[in-house]
C-alpha cells in the first residue's frame, strides 16, 4: 500500500510496488479495513469470523520442502500441493511470500514491534495460476534471496492458495527457515500418550532415524514435568540416562529410543520431553514428547473438539486442589469405555461441528460410564443441533433443546445454585445453544442463564446413579479466565458431592501437629451441623457420613488438602439429595493409612 508517506511505517513500505498490487486485489482505498477470507467486515466479532473460517475442511494441502544457505542467504524449495476431495473454484492462485517477525519500529499507534512485516512476493504479486483434481499433487519451484538488511532468524514463508476471483483462501501454511536444512532427522513413534495405574511403570518407545548423507552427533537431551514423586529417565543402545547424552549416527542409521515413566503411586499427569540437536548444525533441533495420566486423579479433561483449545481448562483447575490430566484426542486418539473404569470425575469438551459434536461411540460410551456411577461436565456448542433428540442428551443430561445461534454473549449464574450463584462472564464463539430442562426428567435444575432471561446456558442432572453438568456453550470461548476456574471448580466440586470448606488459615497451619476429627457442633443437630478436622501435612483427604450399621450415606470431602483446620457443613441429606431419617450416625476422616471416626445425633 502506498500510504502512510514513504519512509514511515514498514507494514506498508518494505516493498511498496508488492504491497499495492495486493492492495488492488482487496479493492482496499481507505485504512484500517478488515477482510476475513475476502469479505470485508464481516459483521460479526473478527475472532469469531477467524474461527469459523478455521473449523471448515480445507481441499488442499500444502507441504514445502527445500534447502537454506546461511552463508549465502539464498534457498531452494519445491512447494507440494494435493486436492484431497473435489471443490469449486473460479482461478486459483499460488502466491509464496517472504515475511519477518520482529521488525523494530514505533508507528503513529504507538505500536512496536510489528510482525508479518510482507518483503518479497516470489516470483511476482501476481502468483501462478493452476488448475488441480481430487487426487492430483502439483509441484512448485520457488528460489529466494534473504537480503542483508533483514533478520533471516525472524524470516518466515509463506504459502497459500486463493481464488482470484472470490478471494477465498483454501488453504496455508508457514514455515521458518530454521526448517530448510539439508540435515535430515526423523523420529517415529507408535504413539506418545497413555493412560494408566499409577503403580505401574510405563516405557515409550520411538525410532530416531539419520536421513541426511553424512554422519553426525547429535545431543539428547530430557526435560521433563511431572509430580515430583515420578520417576523419568531414557534408554538409547542399552544406557539409561537421566537427563542427557550423545548421540552418534551415521548416514541413514537407525536407533530405538526408550522413555520410561514411573508415577511410583502418585496420581497425576506428567510429560517427558526428548530433544535432538545437531552438533554439526545446531539449528538442526527436533523434539517429541511424551505424556502419562494415571487412572486415579481426582479429573481427567477430554479434549474432542480437534483444535488444541484445551490450555483454558489446564489454566482453570491449576487454580484449584484437584489432581487432573487433560487428555487431547487428537494427539493420543479416542478413548475406549474401559478407559473410563477408575475416572471418576470427567470433563469433556466437543468441537463446534455439528457432524462431529459427538459421535454414535462416544455417545455410547458415555452412557456407560454414567451408569456405572461416573460424574460428566460436558460443554460445547451446537450439541442440541447435532443430537437433541437422542435419549443421552434428554434422559441423561435432562435437557431440552429450544434453538441455537443466541445473539446474548453475557452469561449469569442463577441465584442460590451450587455452581452458578455468584458467577457471570462473557464469551466470544457462534451458535450457542439455548436449553431448558427437559419435562418429566426428575432432578434437573439450570445453572447459568442468558443475561436476565429464562433461557438457559448450563444444567446440571442428579440421579441416584450419576450427576452431569452440560453447558450449552464452549467455555473455551470464556473471557474472563477467574470466572471460568470458579465456574470449573465448583461443577466438580458438586459431581463429587462435596460440601465447600473453609480453607485453612496460615496461624493454623503450625499448630496442628497430628489428624484430628473433632465433635461436631451442634450435636444432637437439626436441620445441619458442622464438622472440624485438622490435617498437618498435605494429604488426600475424605470425610464420610455412615449409618450406624456401617451404611454408606454421603462423601462431604474428598481432594488434595493442604495442612491446616478445615470446617465443612452437614446437611442431614444423602448422596441424592433426599433428607435422611432421625438417629444416630457415624462421620469417618481418611487420610492414607490414618483413619479417625466419631458419632453424631440427628433430630426430626
Amino acid at each position: 500500500m502506498n500510504w502512510p508517506a514513504p519512509g514511515n511505517d514498514p507494514f506498508y513500505h518494505a516493498n511498496p510496488l508488492e504491497n499495492n498490487a495486493r492492495r488492488g486485489v482487496y479493492g482496499v482505498n481507505g485504512i484500517p479495513d478488515m477482510f476475513v477470507d475476502g469479505v470485508l467486515n464481516p459483521g460479526i466479532p473478527y475472532s469469531t469470523a477467524v474461527n469459523q473460517r478455521l473449523e471448515i475442511p480445507s481441499p488442499l494441502e500444502i507441504n514445502v520442502d527445500g534447502t537454506f544457505d546461511w552463508t549465502t542467504n539464498e534457498g531452494t524449495t519445491t512447494v507440494e500441493i494435493t486436492a484431497t476431495e473435489d471443490f469449486s473454484y473460479n482461478s486459483l492462485r499460488m502466491q509464496y511470500v517472504i515475511i519477518e517477525n520482529n521488525v523494530a519500529y514505533t508507528g503513529p499507534n504507538g505500536h512496536t514491534p510489528h510482525h508479518q512485516v510482507m518483503h518479497d512476493m516470489v516470483p511476482t504479486a501476481s502468483g501462478e495460476s493452476f488448475e488441480i483434481t481430487n487426487g492430483e499433487t502439483l509441484l512448485f519451484n520457488r528460489n529466494f534471496v534473504i537480503d542483508e538488511s533483514w533478520d533471516a532468524n525472524e524470516c518466515e514463508i509463506v504459502v497459500f492458495v486463493q481464488d482470484n476471483t472470490s478471494r477465498e483462501v483454501f488453504q496455508a501454511m508457514h514455515m521458518s527457515l530454521d526448517e530448510l536444512f539439508p540435515i535430515r532427522l526423523r523420529f517415529e513413534t507408535s504413539g506418545n500418550t497413555a493412560l494408566g495405574a499409577s503403580d505401574g511403570e510405563y516405557p515409550f518407545y520411538a525410532l530416531i532415524e539419520n536421513q541426511d548423507n553424512q554422519a553426525d552427533v547429535f545431543d539428547v537431551e530430557l526435560t521433563t514435568s511431572a509430580p515430583e514423586a515420578w520417576s523419568i529417565n531414557f534408554t538409547l543402545e542399552g544406557v539409561t540416562y537421566e537427563d542427557g547424552a550423545e548421540l552418534p549416527l551415521d548416514a541413514g542409521e537407525e536407533v530405538p529410543l526408550t522413555v520410561n515413566i514411573s508415577p511410583n503411586s502418585t496420581a497425576g499427569e506428567g510429560f517427558a520431553t526428548v530433544t535432538l540437536t545437531s552438533q554439526s548444525e545446531p539449528r538442526v533441533v527436533k523434539s517429541l514428547t511424551f505424556q502419562l495420566i494415571t487412572n486415579d486423579v481426582d479429573v481427567l479433561v477430554i479434549d474432542d473438539a480437534n483444535d488444541g483449545n484445551i490450555e483454558p481448562y489446564r489454566a482453570a483447575l491449576e487454580t484449584t486442589d484437584f489432581v487432573f490430566g487433560a487428555w487431547d484426542v487428537a494427539v493420543g486418539g479416542a478413548l475406549n469405555p474401559e478407559d473410563l473404569e477408575q475416572i471418576t470425575t470427567l470433563i469433556w469438551f466437543t468441537g463446534g461441528e455439528e457432524e462431529t459434536a459427538l459421535e454414535p461411540d462416544e455417545i455410547e460410551m458415555l452412557t456407560g460410564y454414567l451408569d456405572n456411577g461416573g460424574q460428566l461436565m460436558l460443554s460445547g456448542r451446537n450439541l442440541g443441533v447435532a443430537i437433541g433428540t437422542t435419549d443421552f442428551y434428554t434422559e441423561y443430561l435432562g435437557a431440552h433443546f429450544r434453538f441455537n445461534n443466541f445473539s446474548t454473549y453475557e452469561v449469569n449464574g442463577i441465584e442460590g445454585d451450587p455452581i452458578g450463584d455468584g458467577i457471570s462472564f462473557t464469551f466470544e464463539q457462534d451458535s450457542p445453544d439455548v436449553v431448558l430442562p427437559r419435562p418429566g426428567v426428575d432432578g434437573v435444575s439450570p445453572v447459568f442463564q442468558y443475561g436476565d432471561i429464562p433461557l438457559y446456558a448450563a444444567l446440571r442432572h442428579e440421579t441416584e446413579t450419576y450427576r452431569t453438568v452440560y453447558y450449552s456453550i464452549s467455555l473455551e470461548g470464556v473471557n474472563e479466565a477467574d470466572a471460568l476456574a470458579q465456574l470449573i471448580e465448583n461443577s466438580v466440586l458438586w459431581l463429587q458431592g462435596e460440601e465447600t470448606a473453609i480453607e485453612p488459615q496460615k496461624s493454623d497451619v503450625a499448630r496442628v501437629t497430628a489428624y484430628q476429627l473433632f465433635q461436631n457442633v451442634p450435636n444432637p443437630f437439626n436441620p445441619q451441623t458442622q464438622i472440624e478436622y485438622a490435617v498437618p501435612v498435605p494429604a488426600t483427604v475424605q470425610l464420610n457420613i455412615y449409618s450406624v450399621t456401617g451404611q454408606f450415606i454421603k462423601t462431604l470431602v474428598h481432594r488434595p488438602q493442604s495442612a491446616g483446620h478445615y470446617r465443612v457443613i452437614w446437611d442431614g441429606t444423602n448422596q441424592f439429595g433426599a433428607a435422611v431419617a432421625s438417629g444416630i450416625y457415624l462421620y469417618e476422616l481418611s487420610a492414607g493409612e490414618h483413619r479417625l471416626t466419631r458419632q453424631m445425633v440427628l433430630l426430626h
